[in-house]
């Protein structure tokens, strides 16, 4: 077993238990029925769903994979095509948009007086609303097509021809080079979720200002509020980054760098949640002890300490 494939599975095992756990957290304690954590609850669902849909991905280039691979994709080629392709970019929007999401609902915490009654009842419906959405977007493109040469015993991905996107006629005038407009396109969505968390992170910094100026927690709110807003900024510049480099990497190594930089997107929100959530700290420090008492980090009210409640993530 190589290098890379053996830290996937050391790193994705704990990370995944992880991410089971808060799941099962979340999902069983009734202090954790508020609205925010109804968000990061789906969130780590659609997360694990990711990470399961990358391995085909993972494995179809290796020789301990292929024969994984190889009796799956004899029956349903087509859904292993999807899942490297489709899907991979289907979740990468919904994962962006759902970092976004809890962006938005930090920021109208901070602000309105409703907003957690308002997120309980309609956060379903937005989830199932970016899923749609993203899948639409990923359909617009048209990916490398995936074979297997039984000649060489090796899975092969042809490259896609100087026009491979169906999406958006502007595209070819747009851009100069028609080559890999795909890509552009890709590297234009990267660069949008980026500025707009940036931009909702310094929203929020502002709400909260105005809120808790001269109160005893403003710093201690501030200093969090910075560590959340630099930890997704380096996500996403690391993204950025791989993206603007993508061109110069021969395609199957470029497959190792994709899923590394995959998992640090995927298992954020579990890691954030356990360095940054008061309330999971406190489970997590006290479950085998005493049930310990959590601060409502979804209901808002006119007072200022409720405002810190709402922003312990």
């Amino acid at each position: 077993m190589d290098a890379v494939l053996l830290f996937w599975l050391l790193s994705g095992t704990f990370s995944v238990a992880l991410t089971i756990f808060l799941i099962v957290l979340l999902s069983s304690q009734k202090v954790f029925s508020y609205s925010f954590y109804r968000l990061v609850l789906v969130g780590l669902i659609l997360n694990l769903l990711c990470w399961i849909n990358t391995w085909p991905h993972r494995l179809m280039f290796r020789t301990e994979g292929e024969k994984f691979i190889l009796p799956i994709f004899s029956i349903v080629p087509g859904l292993i095509r999807m899942s490297c392709g489709v899907f991979c970019q289907t979740f990468f929007h919904i994962q962006s948009l759902c970092i976004i999401f809890t962006c938005v609902h930090r920021l109208t915490s901070s602000m309105f007086k409703n907003a957690n009654q308002l997120w309980n009842q309609y956060y379903l419906f937005l989830y199932g609303a970016i899923t749609m959405i993203s899948l639409f977007v990923a359909n617009q493109f048209t990916y490398r097509k995936l074979d297997f040469d039984y000649e060489t015993r090796k899975f092969v991905s042809t490259p896609l021809p100087p026009v491979s996107n169906k999406m958006l006629f502007i595209a070819s005038t747009f851009f100069q080079e028609e080559y890999n407009i795909g890509d552009r396109w890709i590297l234009i969505f990267i660069t949008f979720y980026f500025t707009t968390i940036l931009i909702l992170s310094l929203c929020t910094f502002v709400a909260i200002r105005k809120r808790l100026k001269n109160h005893s927690q403003y710093e201690n709110v501030r200093r969090r509020l910075t560590q959340i807003t630099l930890a997704n900024a380096i996500i996403y510049l690391i993204v950025l980054l791989w993206k603007l480099a993508r061109s110069y990497i021969p395609y199957t190594y470029s497959i190792d760098v994709l899923m590394t930089v995959s998992d640090l997107v995927t298992f954020s929100m579990s890691y954030m949640m356990v360095l940054f959530d008061k309330n999971v700290q406190k489970v997590m420090k006290h479950c085998a002890r005493v049930v310990p008492k959590l601060v409502d980090p979804g209901a808002v009210s006119s007072s200022r300490n409720s405002v810190i409640g709402n922003l312990r993530y």
